[in-house]
């Protein structure tokens, strides 16, 4: 009858630990898609130098802007991005001086072309693999974007490059 016992309170055990380890793992501190695409937007508004951000659903926009207006615009899908590639970068600004910046970026998974970029000056669209990111004047402000930008991406489905 022991070992009855036992046997049972082991596979209860069992099946508990069992349903633990397979649960989802999220907690409240984990933002939902909105929340993320709400804080990359005020983010943006509060810290970004020369740039907008705009999301809604598994959609994002990025917008240069050229002493106030739109000059270039990002228009992509955060699960054609492949999260490994969300990384900020030191480049360098110009005109009128040059200014040291860093930037949080992304690219496609496999580089396919499915980034739509409108250039306001010219009035022309191109496809291109690459969201050229939000300018930010610290890397520790590049560094979050990206990191928000990469749980987006996560969070829409995006998959890593097979190469």
């Amino acid at each position: 009858m022991k070992a009855a016992l036992n046997v049972l309170l082991a596979a209860a055990t069992a099946v508990v630990l069992a349903g633990c380890g397979n649960a989802a793992k999220t907690t409240a501190s984990e933002p939902n898609l909105q929340e993320t695409e709400a804080w990359m937007h005020d983010f943006v508004a509060d810290r970004g130098t020369g740039a907008t951000f705009e999301g809604s659903g598994c959609s994002g926009s990025i917008t240069w802007l050229d002493k106030g207006s739109p000059y270039y615009t990002f228009r992509f899908s955060f699960g054609d991005l492949d999260p490994n590639t969300a990384k900020s970068g030191q480049t360098v600004m110009s005109p009128p001086p040059a200014l040291q910046m860093w930037r949080a970026t992304a690219v496609t998974t496999n580089n396919l072309r499915k980034v739509d970029v409108y250039n306001h000056q010219t009035n022309q669209r191109t496809q291109d693999s690459v969201i050229e990111g939000i300018p930010f004047s610290s890397v520790d402000d590049a560094n979050r974007f990206a990191k928000a930008l990469r749980r987006a991406i996560v969070l829409c489905g995006g998959k890593p490059s097979a190469f």
